[in-house]
């Protein structure tokens, strides 16, 4: 499956998490009621029982989502394509996990009440209005689910005229003359950022990638580098020829030794 494969992929089993989670309140739950005749069995046929129902409509579709992930566990190898640059979208995975999670919770989020003296539940319309803003608070996590595993941030561009980092709230644009020659190097194993050294007046001053996009954080390191190193082919960023000149260079290239010069 592609990785924009495993972001509709998290949205479907977004859906299939609130359908559960659903099917737990309307129909597990009044199951569970008819459960033993005493009053302590049916206490822990409500609480026991539920739970359980809770657990197994956010696991199915969690679950299935990490199968997907896990046989595309690898992130790639490369770059996109876009506007003259090479760019790295956001990580599905992360994202996909966050939409699931939206999905399960609006799932509950709808106001419900036993129907009296049936074992059976149904929407609590009253007051209205109370349920209005339930359903449009529903609404609009669902929405956000939907969005979330396609968004583009944090992102991470390579340009002819430096690196691009674009965060959630801000972005940050270095150019390739002021970071700092030999670096980046490749994040330790459990790092979560690529750091950058760009050049000040007095010292260099650190920039952190964020490990949440969707690349090989040494392959990144790698690449950047490459450009940091070579001035003469930066020029031919963003072209298909440049990037398979580029992954060819770093694959016959022997990883780096050492610390950053400017760490």
């Amino acid at each position: 499956m592609s990785r924009q494969g495993l972001r509709v992929a998290a949205v479907g089993f977004g859906l299939l998490a609130f359908v559960l989670r659903l099917l737990v309140t309307f129909w597990w739950q009044p199951v569970t009621w008819r459960v033993g005749d005493s009053a302590g069995l049916r206490f822990a046929a409500v609480y026991a029982l539920y739970g359980l129902g809770m657990v197994v409509a956010l696991l199915v579709p969690f679950g299935g989502y990490l199968v997907l992930v896990w046989r595309q566990r690898r992130p790639p190898t490369t770059f996109s394509l876009r506007d003259g640059r090479f760019v790295v979208r956001s990580s599905p995975f992360l994202f996909g996990v966050w939409s699931i999670l939206l999905f399960y919770f609006a799932g509950g989020m709808i106001p419900t009440e036993r129907v009296p003296n049936e074992y059976a539940m149904r929407p609590y319309t009253d007051p209205l209005p109370m349920f209005l803003v339930a359903a449009t608070l529903v609404a609009a996590m669902i929405a956000v689910g939907v969005a979330l595993p396609f968004l583009s941030r944090p992102r991470v561009e390579l340009a002819v005229a430096g690196v691009l980092i674009q965060r959630f709230r801000s972005q940050s644009v270095l150019a390739w003359t002021l970071l700092a020659p030999g670096g980046p190097v490749p994040p330790a194993r459990r790092s979560h950022q690529i750091w950058l050294f760009v050049a000040g007046q007095v010292r260099y001053t650190r920039y952190a990638i964020p490990l949440s996009v969707d690349v090989e954080p040494t392959f990144l390191a790698n690449a950047i580098r490459h450009y940091v190193d070579h001035p003469a082919e930066r020029a031919a960023i963003g072209t298909e020829a440049e990037l398979d000149r580029l992954r060819a260079a770093l694959a016959a290239a022997q990883p780096p030794a050492g610390q950053s010069p400017a760490a």
